[in-house]
């Protein structure tokens, strides 16, 4: 069984590659900068196993955030406000 292939919507440098309200949203949440600035830390230094979980933890978030939108789907105040970055 073929795994999916999400898109990648971080380049290699760190830079997030939004294409929805959701996803600007998120990227400019704390968290999501924090994830960023930890993605550099560990691939400036060599960390790359490290880097590739922040990097993939990333990609997942903005995925979500992207479907969303492509969803249209309405959220009522009890869901949670969309995908948070761990």
């Amino acid at each position: 069984m073929q795994r999916k292939i999400e898109p990648r919507w971080m380049t290699d440098d760190g830079e997030l590659i939004v294409r929805s309200k959701n996803q600007s949203t998120l990227s400019e949440t704390s968290a999501a900068k924090t994830a960023q600035n930890m993605y550099r830390l560990f691939r400036s230094e060599g960390n790359l196993a490290k880097a590739q979980e922040y990097m993939q933890n990333i990609n997942h978030a903005m995925q979500i955030a992207y479907e969303q939108d492509a969803s249209g789907k309405c959220r009522t105040p009890s869901e949670i406000q969309g995908p948070r970055l761990i």
